[in-house]
């Protein structure tokens, strides 16, 4: 019974990205991650959530302006946030803390982490060692 709305850029223009904000009790970030989509998240959108509404991110922590998002938890309590992606994990410079310091739930980027993907890894690192020890 749940209504559903989603963003493909596509399909929708992206004036309809804030509508997706404003009604929607849960937002879900699940896009690539490019130079259209840097900061595409920022406070303006943020501040427009719902009352109470939830956002998840998957996709990369670079779509979400995360200062914009740690100021705009604090200005809006009632907001939720869960995330499995955080701005910096590339270079090694992101910041959990900020996020959970404000009551967010953050994951190690385990959200695609599937049977498959751990068994493709394993072989990866099976084979490094064999190399490395041959």
């Amino acid at each position: 019974g749940a209504h559903t709305r989603g963003y493909d850029p596509i399909q929708r223009p992206k004036s309809y990205i804030p509508d997706i904000f404003k009604v929607c009790d849960a937002v879900v970030v699940c896009c690539t991650y490019n130079a259209e989509t840097h900061h595409m998240i920022g406070v303006d959108l943020l501040r427009s959530m719902k009352q109470g509404a939830a956002l998840i991110n998957t996709s990369r922590g670079e779509v979400i302006d995360e200062f914009a998002l740690a100021m705009v938890m604090e200005e809006r309590p009632d907001l939720r946030v869960a995330v499995d992606v955080l701005e910096g994990e590339t270079t090694g410079t992101q910041n959990p803390q900020r996020l959970i310091s404000r009551g967010a739930l953050v994951s190690n980027h385990i959200a695609g982490e599937t049977y498959d993907s751990r068994t493709k890894a394993a072989k990866i690192i099976l084979n490094l060692l064999k190399k490395e020890l041959s």
